[in-house]
């Protein structure tokens, strides 16, 4: 009897041996995933830029309402000064706007309800209430209006009580 026996190649274990045909079968695997990769990073990048760009616009607003705040804030010092220069409740808004700071607009000041009149500084009870509006040309939706209140002080004089000796000072 003839047995035929057929050669089998046996791999040893553990190596990756592939034949010519499996080999041209993957070829392309690699620049698949190359591709792949690429076309990921791109749309990842895009969308980065993207967003970088709502990012600077967003920015953008909340500086321009913040320095709104800021001039607002300043508004209401110029008032405390000038209604402490001059005396006069209705001089509060004169000169508006100023040249330095075009988003203030409106400047108020009012002491128990009237916006006119002299300032009693001798009253602690009579606050004075000071309103400043700062408003973005072109956007009417970003306006700032500021109300504050303080209590009138007299002006104490700072050279008061100075020097103080047990003997004589002569000026």
């Amino acid at each position: 009897m003839n047995t035929l026996h057929h050669a089998t190649e046996s791999k040893p274990r553990g190596t990756f041996a592939m034949s010519q045909d499996e080999a041209r079968d993957e070829g392309g695997f690699v620049l698949v995933g190359v591709v792949m990769l690429v076309l990921a990073l791109t749309i990842l990048g895009l969308s980065l830029f993207s967003l970088s760009g709502y990012e600077a616009q967003f920015m953008r607003a909340s500086y321009q309402r913040t320095q709104l705040f800021y001039d607002a804030m300043s508004g209401v010092d110029r008032t405390k000064t000038i209604i402490a220069t001059t005396n006069l409740l209705e001089s509060a808004g004169s000169g508006l706007p100023l040249p330095g700071y075009p988003s203030i607009v409106f400047a108020q000041a009012s002491q128990n309800g009237e916006s006119t009149g002299v300032v009693k500084w001798s009253d602690p009870s009579k606050h004075i209430t000071i309103r400043v509006r700062a408003e973005q040309p072109g956007r009417p939706s970003d306006n700032i209006t500021i109300e504050a209140q303080f209590v009138p002080e007299s002006d104490q004089s700072l050279y008061r009580d100075l020097i103080a000796t047990p003997g004589k000072v002569f000026v």
